[in-house]
């Protein structure tokens, strides 16, 4: 599929967004944001479809929505992911759209995440990376990147923009999430 192909495919369907589920920062005063703080939390090993809708449903509960945008790396490229939900639907149905949605972003894969992101209209704030050996750009524009591996989930956060203890609650959070998300079992 050629370059025009897929960003055609991501207009269709990002297009005009306008959502920000990236949690208020502790210290908006400080606009540089300051270094990476890492933090790890253990968390069983699950599948990216699973630890994809904790990290989307938590984001959107920490910022009262029903929606969350978020990038996802994952096999060398870096997609953004939106997936919006109903409260009163069953997990289930949530559980399946993300898988879905995984499935069809993975299919369209676009080369370069900043020139995606521009013609999105989409900032480049939060990251759910799979891809172990790829840690995010500290000069970039993420504010945060949840990654997992070996039965933990890593957070990097700007040390200038939030609390250590509210990041601590935002990755446990995804973690007890993950594991209510019913008729999930865990690798």
């Amino acid at each position: 599929m050629n370059e025009d192909r897929i960003l055609t495919w991501w207009k269709e369907r990002l297009s005009g967004l306008e959502i920000d589920v990236c949690p208020a920062v502790d210290f908006p005063d400080n606009e540089e944001g300051g270094a990476f703080a890492s933090l790890t939390v253990p968390a069983p090993e699950t599948d990216r479809d699973t630890l994809t809708a904790a990290f989307a449903y938590t984001l959107a509960k920490f910022t009262s929505q029903t929606e969350s945008l978020f990038w996802v790396r994952e096999g060398g490229t870096c997609h953004p992911f939106y997936v919006s939900f109903d409260e009163t639907a069953p997990a289930e149905d949530f559980r399946a759209a993300v898988t879905a949605l995984r499935a069809d972003a993975l299919d369209h894969p676009y080369a370069d995440e900043a020139a995606l992101a521009e013609a999105l209209g989409l900032n480049r704030e939060l990251l759910l990376s799979f891809d172990d050996d790829e840690a995010p750009d500290p000069a970039g524009e993420w504010k945060l990147c949840l990654s997992s591996a070996d039965g933990a989930l890593t957070l990097l956060y700007r040390e200038g923009w939030y609390l250590p203890e509210n990041m601590r609650r935002l990755a446990e959070t995804v973690v007890s999430v993950a594991k209510q998300l019913p008729g999930i079992g865990f690798l």
